[in-house]
């Protein structure tokens, strides 16, 4: 298990940014989502409303 921990870094820029990849994920997944909730008409729940 070791060997795929060294393979694994190798690969690895040494300017990797893990935090940059892990916020892009978060906002591809929310645009994703967004854009499911459109296509199968439930676009208006994305959406927080207060009746009085």
């Amino acid at each position: 298990m070791d060997q795929i921990g060294e393979r694994l870094s190798a690969l690895t820029p040494d300017n990797a940014d893990p935090q940059a990849v892990a916020d892009g994920a978060a906002e591809v997944s929310e645009r994703v989502r967004i854009e499911f909730a459109k296509r199968i008409g439930m676009g208006d729940l994305l959406e927080a409303r207060v009746r009085r």
